[in-house]
């Protein structure tokens, strides 16, 4: 517990303490509106919707990436092929 020297340190506190109370107040208000807000039907139906979009946003990611590695592998896998292949000919031509 605090000990105060003088009663203007008291009056302080309490001023302090209002105000404090004054803005957890409004605070809880403002969650209290907040929350019914996100409970009425058009809103519930919004956050389903994003959630739905978000997720097929993730699951496109996923096969972008997929996708660009299985691209960039063949890329590379063509590229060794190919300098064989060459390499070979150029043994068989040049016999």
């Amino acid at each position: 517990m605090h000990s105060f020297k003088n009663i203007e340190q008291l009056r302080e506190e309490k001023r302090r303490l209002r105000n404090s109370n004054k803005n957890l107040e409004q605070q809880l208000n403002q969650d209290w509106h907040d929350f019914k807000h996100s409970l009425r039907p058009a809103n519930i139906f919004n956050q389903v919707v994003n959630k739905a979009i978000e997720r097929n946003k993730e699951k496109n990611a996923t096969v972008q990436l997929i996708a660009d590695s299985v691209v960039t592998l063949a890329t590379k896998a063509t590229t060794v092929i190919t300098q064989k292949l060459e390499q070979k000919l150029d043994k068989w031509l040049n016999k």
